[in-house]
């Protein structure tokens, strides 16, 4: 399957990326509405966290809820 293919079915691509000289493992999903990163990477990165006035909550494609009140910006 090409990557086209991929994100018209909304498949998601396992793929590496380079955030802060680090390299990463990264799943991409096209037909996301939200992106997600492990407390591990954001501790690992030194990456600033803000709190969310409310809870976010999301829906995945398991029907399992994620419930959140942190989010990582830029």
């Amino acid at each position: 399957m090409t990557g086209i293919e991929a994100i018209e079915n909304h498949d998601p691509i396992q793929d590496i990326c380079f955030m802060k000289g680090q390299t990463l493992n990264v799943l991409y999903d096209s037909g996301a509405t939200h992106s997600f990163i492990s407390n591990y990477c954001v501790q690992h990165l030194n990456l600033l966290i803000s709190l969310l006035k409310t809870s976010l909550i999301v829906s995945t494609p398991t029907n399992d809820l994620v419930i959140t009140s942190r989010v990582c910006l830029d």
